[in-house]
């Protein structure tokens, strides 16, 4: 659901491990009856970064090997499980270099009610079709981002 100020709400549910997460704006995000929050973890270098690919030519070739070089356990998963792990606390950050307005709409409520960031590569927030995102858990977002640019 949209209203003037984006997507108002959001969820992403895993009917193979029966699990979901739900937010709405101003609402907080809920994973079961469980408040939803992303995790403290401080430093990139302790972080687990997971994409849904880490093939070129999505990633240009200096993010690539920043990412992969920042001392960050690395993993493939896809959109939506990995933007359910940031909100749920089980890793810090999901990238995607390429990503349609429906992938990442959602995510929009999602990430900040679990008290993450989510932005462009280039740090705007603004709605746009096949533009490379980050959701963190705040605390790394730009770290991540330097390191994308």
């Amino acid at each position: 659901m949209f209203d003037e100020h984006g997507p108002a709400i959001g969820t992403i549910h895993l009917p193979a491990l029966d699990e979901s997460l739900v937010a709405g704006r101003g609402l907080g995000a809920y994973s079961g009856e469980r408040k939803a929050a992303v995790s403290s973890i401080e430093s990139i270098s302790e972080s687990c970064i997971s994409s849904s690919s880490f093939e070129q030519p999505w990633w240009p070739k200096e993010a690539l090997l920043n990412i992969t070089s920042s001392g960050a356990k690395i993993r493939t998963w896809g959109d939506g499980y990995g933007y359910f792990l940031v909100g749920t606390g089980r890793i810090e950050a999901m990238i995607d270099p390429s990503l349609h307005i429906y992938d990442v709409a959602a995510m929009l409520t999602i990430i900040p009610e679990c008290g993450g960031s989510i932005s462009t590569w280039s740090g705007e927030t603004e709605l746009e079709d096949k533009r490379g995102w980050v959701g963190t858990n705040g605390l790394i977002h730009q770290d991540v981002l330097s390191k994308l640019i």
